[in-house]
């Protein structure tokens, strides 16, 4: 083969691979029908005599060239037995750097890159790990990421002291307050026990990632159900060596972690995105709601115990459960669309539909409401109707609709 076009079907092999097995196929056919070993319209088989000549005497001839395969055609098998095999870290650390390269785009599109001074490389991690799962495609355009500060500042390529003083330095307090645009964080906090401790200790750092800018005065912050997951068990984490005590002990799986951390990937990072809050773990009930009098005045109501059996007990229980919701979420203008939800809820009741549908009232209300305290939503009441949709509220109550109560 031509030096120079094997020069360039190799520099092919490293873009794309199958194209350069299709051309190396075209390449070895065209050799073959060069030689004659395949027959077309265009190059027909010879025809056969009636008579075979008689066969000339052998003379012995150095010259003559022994029967071997075409020069090209071993050029080309040579050649494909030499192609590397893909190198399929090297494929993750490019998908890698390309989540990178997107999730800086999308902060210098927004204006903010410069203003982040030395947070960039942060929020840019952080926002790539929000686009690796998806959180473009989902209406809240956000994700949660949890992920141990130690993992974290190895990823960033600095020390633990460093990334402290980017979260908590009052010298870095304009950078944050850009910062606080794209991501929130909290520190969980769990039980030492499986560490030896009789105290709660860190266990890691709750991040709320948006790929889309929040620009209001109040920034976003990282909602309570999330600090209420179980992320991390620190007894089994110890026993499979996902701590950093483990991966300083043994040097020779220093470079294996720190090839992981090139890739985007940790031993203690997890992630979600695009599910309802009520229903990220349920092998772990949370405590959504806070004890309070509202609360348990709230949880009271919506019982079927609760619910009256004559018409006009059921009129009274009905006002007052819409009053108590529209209290909690600050909603009082919207008295009237919460009495016609409870009264839909009463459907259900009455006629046999189970009380489900007042479980799913009670979760919506109270995630709606924490996130009124939280600074989440703007408007509770609306993000409690958006909940109402996500949750199921309305297929549970659609098929009582026509039924009459009162």
């Amino acid at each position: 083969m031509n030096p120079e076009l094997q020069a360039q079907i190799e520099a092919i092999q490293q873009r794309n691979p199958q194209l350069a097995q299709v051309l190396l196929k075209s390449y070895v056919a065209l050799k073959k029908r060069e030689s004659g070993e395949v027959q077309d319209v265009k190059n027909p088989p010879s025809k056969t005599p009636d008579k075979v000549p008689p066969a000339p005497p052998a003379i012995p001839d150095t010259d003559t060239p022994s029967q071997s395969p075409p020069k090209g055609l071993t050029e080309a098998e040579s050649f494909q037995k030499n192609i590397p095999a893909p190198d399929w870290e090297e494929v993750r650390r490019f998908e890698w750097q390309d989540l990178l390269t997107k999730a800086e785009d999308l902060i210098q599109k927004a204006g903010d890159w410069e203003a982040l001074g030395p947070l960039r490389p942060l929020v840019r991690l952080l926002v790539a790990f929000a686009l690796r799962e998806g959180a473009r495609h989902v209406p809240e355009r956000e994700a949660t990421i949890f992920l141990a500060q130690w993992e974290l500042a190895r990823m960033l390529e600095i020390s633990e002291r460093t990334l402290e003083r980017w979260l908590n330095d009052t010298r870095y307090d304009k950078y944050r307050s850009v910062a606080q645009d794209w991501i929130a964080w909290e520190i969980w906090m769990t039980s030492g026990e499986g560490i030896g401790k009789t105290h709660a200790v860190r266990g890691g750092t709750v991040w709320r990632v948006r790929v889309k800018p929040v620009r209001r005065s109040r920034k976003i912050r990282v909602l309570a159900p999330y600090l209420a997951l179980p992320w991390r068990n620190l007894a089994e984490d110890r026993q499979e060596g996902r701590t950093e005590r483990a991966a300083n002990a043994n040097s020779d799986t220093m470079s294996g972690y720190k090839r992981l951390h090139q890739l985007g990937k940790g031993l203690t990072l997890q992630s979600i995105v695009g599910r309802p809050l009520i229903t990220q773990r349920k092998k772990h009930p949370l405590s959504l709601y806070p004890d309070t009098q509202t609360a348990r005045d709230l949880r009271e109501l919506l019982r079927i115990a609760s619910i009256p059996n004559r018409r006009e007990g059921r009129r009274s229980w009905a006002r007052d459960t819409a009053a108590a919701i529209a209290r909690a979420l600050g909603d009082q203008k919207s008295m009237a669309f919460w009495l016609r939800i409870v009264w839909s809820a009463l459907r259900v009741i009455i006629y046999g539909g189970g009380e489900g549908v007042l479980r799913v009232l009670f979760r919506v209300v109270s995630i709606a409401s924490e996130a009124r305290q939280d600074g989440f939503a703007r408007s509770a009441g609306a993000y409690a109707h958006y909940l109402l949709g996500k949750e199921g509220y309305f297929e549970l109550v659609s098929p009582f609709a026509a039924y009459r109560v009162g």
